[in-house]
């Protein structure tokens, strides 16, 4: 009696199911095939698919380095971000801040802050943990969103100042894209960070050296893949087994500066003369003026300068020549100068080239010094050339030369500063402070076993 039930029953449950399945047939095996579908995949995410490594890049970099505000350009770039965000001419745009507003007077300037900001420590980015330590300028925090900062003088290059990218708390925590998972150091100098980049899927372990030469010794052994920052290349066959990048520098110019305080390098005529006895053939980038070749307010059009020492001798025919001048220099132009050292000679009195130390530079005891020289994208240059400034280490006193610096970092608006930027190069360039050289190019070296699209991308090298 109980099988003759459970028989009934199960023919009418098979009935019923061969009912549901003639009515709801597409259905039915829609719903099959994405529970098989689902089940599927994971079987093959887990089992089958071979999960994609993480590119390992090992990187040098000449640079020492003690807090983020050290290091260099192309790797702070892919750690944070500024406020701003530079154009390739040198202009400020949005990148942290959204927007920001000044006061008529050019003396306060806010920032407001772009929506869901975050740290790479996955902390919320608010105002108040931005620190800025800039002379002369208080800042203040209205709102999470807001940072203001009041000028005791109008400066309108100040949106470009603040794109340099922040960290917190004086870590290297940053606004990404990639971030610093471990900071290795020796004493107070960092030797060693490592960096994951996620959207890349890829690791970067970067060193740093204090100089090319252990740079290079690094790379020639095998310690790291690639090294960038290299300013003096000898033998590129040497290096057959890895492919050249070159990036000309836009923030810094080499040049021979006069000290205007010495009595013989006082006379223009005598800074000029030396000036043109200086071979300029060899150099690629030629530098005409102070300012990059890179700004909105570079003029190409400036007096050049060409290798003339008949022309220079005419100008020191009623100069009483020294029997002696020395250049300064530091080991990475030595070479140089003592090409500029033979050639200044045939003019009538012998040259000392001396190598110096930084610090020994910085003591404006010299008379002529070979160096190169940092520069901002802004054309404004008030620190290097004002009569009132300690960095101005030529002692040029030009009442014409402080007005236009004076007026080019009040001016707003970016034609008005263009033509005063154009008006200072030609006269500051007349009065030859210092011998404009050329821009350096910077030598980026890859191994030709780990070059790839992914690295150029992360750094952004153009082939």
């Amino acid at each position: 009696m109980k099988r003759a039930k459970v028989s009934s029953s199960l023919r009418v449950f098979f009935w019923g199911l061969k009912l549901f399945l003639l009515r709801h047939k597409a259905k039915f095996f829609s719903i099959l095939f994405l529970v098989f579908g689902f089940w599927f995949l994971v079987f093959y995410q887990h089992f089958i698919k071979k999960p994609t490594r993480t590119a390992v890049f090992k990187i040098g970099f000449v640079a020492q380095v003690n807090l983020p505000s050290d290091l260099p350009k192309a790797v702070s770039e892919i750690l944070s971000s500024g406020l701003t965000n530079l154009t390739p001419e040198g202009e400020a745009t949005a990148s942290l801040a959204l927007k920001w507003e000044q006061d008529s007077e050019g003396k306060e300037f806010t920032f407001i802050l772009k929506p869901s900001l975050f740290w790479t420590d996955k902390k919320s980015l608010i105002s108040s943990d931005l620190k800025f330590d800039i002379p002369d300028v208080s800042v203040s925090f209205p709102s999470a969103d807001k940072i203001t900062f009041r000028l005791k003088n109008p400066f309108s290059p100040f949106p470009v100042l603040v794109s340099q990218p922040v960290f917190k708390n004086n870590s290297f925590v940053g606004t990404g894209p990639c971030l610093v998972n471990s900071v290795e150091r020796k004493q107070e100098v960092v030797n060693r960070l490592l960096v994951s980049c996620p959207q890349q899927n890829s690791l970067l372990e970067i060193r740093f050296y204090p100089n090319e030469e252990d740079g290079l010794l690094a790379l020639n052994l095998g310690e790291i893949k690639a090294l960038f920052g290299v300013r003096k290349l000898r033998d590129k066959l040497a290096w057959s087994n890895f492919n050249f990048y070159q990036k000309k520098c836009c923030d810094c110019f080499v040049a021979v500066f006069y000290n205007l305080r010495d009595s013989f390098l006082a006379g223009k005529n005598v800074r000029q003369a030396l000036t043109l006895a200086i071979p300029k053939e060899e150099f690629a980038n030629r530098a005409l003026g102070p300012i990059s070749f890179c700004s909105w307010a570079y003029n190409k059009n400036l007096k050049e300068y060409e290798f003339n020492l008949e022309e220079a001798g005419a100008l020191l025919e009623e100069t009483q020549l020294p029997s002696e001048l020395k250049l300064w220099t530091t080991p990475a132009y030595l070479d140089l100068a003592q090409r500029i050292a033979t050639s200044w000679e045939k003019l009538g009195f012998k040259v000392v080239v001396e190598t110096k130390t930084s610090k020994e530079v910085n003591q404006k005891n010299f008379q002529a010094l070979l160096i190169g020289q940092e520069i901002s994208f802004d054309p404004d240059q008030y620190s290097l050339w004002h009569s009132t400034q300690e960095t101005n280490i030529t002692g040029l006193k030009s009442p014409k030369i402080d007005k236009y610096l004076e007026d080019g970092r009040e001016t707003f608006d970016k034609e008005k500063r263009k033509e005063i930027y154009q008006d200072f190069q030609k006269y500051l360039v007349e009065e030859c402070p210092a011998a404009f050289l050329y821009y350096p190019v910077e030598y980026i070296l890859i191994s030709k076993k780990i070059d790839s699209p992914t690295l150029r991308q992360i750094f952004k090298i153009s082939e």
